[in-house]
């Protein structure tokens, strides 16, 4: 699939939890090669529809389309990685090397006909090697701190080999500075190996400095465009009066209590 054309495409896409609108009719195209941030308030939708372009919630026939194929006929999961909030949650329950959670990216790969190979081993060690943490495969999972074990999260996703990234709220619960080398590796892997990101974040600041392309959602998209074009009265919108300072490069806005995983 040539550079710039669509990977996501959604169509007048409304979606409701009983009688509850969560979102209303968002129409957006996520291009191959596109760094996407989706900023809004807690409840504006964010997480909803990452989960529906994963078919992880009944998305309504033909309004997602990944890869030029409608949802609801689209069959290589492998080309669509996810990483969720609080990802190492349940993998710490047991203990495991940090090689053995990077392997399990594989798993979408194999099958009765298609066992483990070398390719396989190939594709976990550049992974690990691509989050920088090939050093630490051999040490339990345990032993890491909150941002390593994120960085392996995301190596075990990109074991996988994906063609598209989708991740919500990669970095809660990591303090600031493993947070910016996250961001950082992700803007990386996105310049350099072309991989399209759709990124879910709070963090307004970051998100105007990293990604080529933003979506401002609160139920409705009030913003689809490149940073540099969303104005100051749009994002007073989307947060409903919430004080939101441009600064630098990028915006601030005033600090809001923790965001747990939900209709985000």
């Amino acid at each position: 699939m040539p550079i710039g054309e669509a990977v996501i495409e959604i169509e007048d896409l409304s979606f409701s939890y009983g009688a509850e609108p969560v979102l209303e009719k968002i129409s957006l195209a996520v291009q191959r090669g596109d760094f996407l941030g989706v900023i809004g308030p807690n409840g504006g939708g964010k997480t909803t529809l990452l989960k529906l372009v994963l078919g992880l919630l009944p998305a309504p026939p033909g309004c997602v389309r990944l890869f030029g194929q409608p949802l609801e006929m689209f069959k290589e999961r492998a080309r669509v990685g996810y990483v969720r909030q609080r990802a190492l949650s349940l993998e710490q329950r047991f203990p495991a090397t940090v090689e053995e959670i990077v392997s399990l990216g594989r798993v979408p790969r194999l099958s009765r006909w298609r066992p483990w190979g070398s390719a396989d081993t190939r594709a976990v060690r550049a992974a690990l090697r691509a989050v920088e943490i090939e050093e630490l495969r051999e040490r339990s999972i345990w032993e890491l701190s909150g941002g390593q074990q994120q960085r392996a999260w995301l190596a075990r996703v990109l074991a996988q080999e994906p063609e598209l990234l989708l991740l919500d709220e990669p970095t809660t619960a990591v303090d600031p500075r493993a947070e910016a080398e996250f961001y950082g590796l992700l803007e990386k892997l996105n310049r350099e190996q072309g991989l399209t990101v759709v990124l879910v974040s709070h963090d307004l600041e970051t998100i105007a400095r990293q990604v080529t392309k933003i979506a401002c959602l609160n139920k409705r998209l009030l913003y689809y465009g490149v940073p540099e074009e969303c104005s100051h009265p749009i994002l007073e919108e989307l947060y409903a009066g919430k004080r939101v300072l441009h600064h630098g490069h990028g915006w601030a806005s005033s600090p809001s209590p923790s965001q747990g995983e939900g209709t985000g």
